[in-house]
């Protein structure tokens, strides 16, 4: 018989919340050691059936961020090279069955679209209109953490550290 990651992190949950825990005072660093743990085990027992296609949704979007940005007047030579080679560099990689793939390339379109903020940062003065791009990106920055709260929305509700 085969144990999901889902059933492991249940039963290690379970040992955890009723063997470990009932057995510290309940105000007790270790206490609260075990009470982080579960959160922990919850946040991921979540996240793990979901995490590759957040990755993809994740990367779709932000593949279309980097295309838009590649188009914007607001951006010097050298971002434009940065953005066109994490877009080639990653062309293939959304059907990636791999995690660790589709991580690496969603590290690297995450660090492009760092450098879209700084540059928006770096030309934006205090009184000027956001630019397109800028509304873009923070566009992108909602719907990334939508997506993201759902993994974490059980463990945010559960007993304070």
């Amino acid at each position: 018989m085969s144990v999901s990651s889902s059933q492991l992190i249940s039963a290690i949950a379970h040992s955890l919340e009723h063997e470990v825990l009932t057995q510290l005072p309940p105000a007790s660093w270790g206490a609260s050691n075990v009470r982080s743990c579960l959160a922990l085990l919850a946040y991921l027992q979540d996240r793990i059936p979901v995490e590759m296609q957040l990755l993809r949704e994740d990367n779709a979007d932000l593949r279309t961020l980097c295309s838009d940005a590649l188009a914007s007047t607001d951006l010097d030579t050298t971002r434009k090279t940065q953005l066109e080679a994490a877009l080639v560099q990653h062309e293939g990689d959304h059907d990636a069955l791999s995690i660790d793939t589709l991580r690496a390339a969603n590290d690297s379109y995450r660090k492009c679209v760092e450098d879209l903020i700084a540059n928006s940062s770096e030309k934006r003065s205090l009184t000027a209109e956001r630019s397109p791009l800028s509304i873009r990106v923070r566009a992108y920055l909602l719907r990334a953490h939508e997506r993201e709260y759902a993994t974490i929305a059980r463990s945010a509700m559960m007993a304070p550290f």
